[in-house]
């Protein structure tokens, strides 16, 4: 499995766990960096999610609590345990020169601008990173803004509610942040960091009811260790 395939589908599995929580929601998104833009497909229903990008899939379940990640090309998969997201955190904090700092995701790190515009057929308001409020791995965060809709959709309970919770907010500052952000679905969003520009775009958001072995693990596929993902 190629080192490339890491950055990519861990940001799919981390927005897409913190973005469903109820069942039968179907997104088509754009993901846009420095240097391209490619189409993300996500099928999710109630603790499960599947996204599908290039030759990578990603398949997450809560239940088992487990995150799969496939890639098509070489027929090679890992497999990663959810307690894992916290030890990455940790990882992008060691980058920054403080491993073992908290992550900095508190209930005041974000707030409503006051801004509202429609985007497709999707009303919103916009959410933005304080940067008063920058600590941990938002430290190396410039800005950071989110356009939710207004139209609340079932699962989108809090868009950061999985990630935050496997990061290790308190209750009380999740609770705050699930205020900020309502019950809408980020429609759009513009992140600066370390020199990078990365924007999505939602395109297609539907309910949908999904069967449940699309969300089993593929067949025919090498796995291989977190090692060689790490390319070790």
């Amino acid at each position: 499995m190629t080192n490339r395939l890491f950055p990519v589908s861990i940001a799919i599995a981390l927005f897409a766990f913190a973005a469903f929580a109820a069942p039968g929601l179907y997104v088509e998104q754009t993901t846009g960096g420095n240097d391209n833009t490619h189409l993300t497909k996500i099928y999710a229903a109630s603790d499960r999610f599947r996204a599908e990008e290039g030759n990578t899939i990603t398949i997450g379940r809560n239940d088992k609590g487990v995150v799969w990640l496939f890639d098509t090309t070489d027929k090679s998969y890992i497999e990663m345990p959810q307690s894992m997201l916290k030890e990455l955190a940790s990882l992008g904090q060691a980058s920054t020169g403080e491993p073992g700092k908290d992550p900095g995701l508190r209930g005041d790190a974000y707030y409503r601008t006051g801004k509202t515009k429609k985007i497709g057929e999707w009303d919103c308001y916009e959410v933005a990173l304080d940067p008063k409020q920058r600590s941990g791995m938002l430290e190396v965060v410039d800005e950071q803004s989110l356009w939710i809709s207004t139209k609340a959709y079932p699962g989108a309970i809090s868009y950061f509610e999985w990630i935050f919770q496997a990061l290790g907010i308190s209750r009380g500052d999740l609770d705050k942040m699930k205020t900020v952000f309502g019950d809408g679905f980020p429609i759009e969003t513009r992140m600066v960091a370390m020199g990078n520009v990365t924007t999505t775009r939602v395109v297609k958001l539907e309910s949908r009811d999904h069967p449940n072995a699309l969300f089993e693990p593929l067949t025919g596929y090498r796995k291989d260790s977190l090692e060689q993902m790490f390319g070790k």
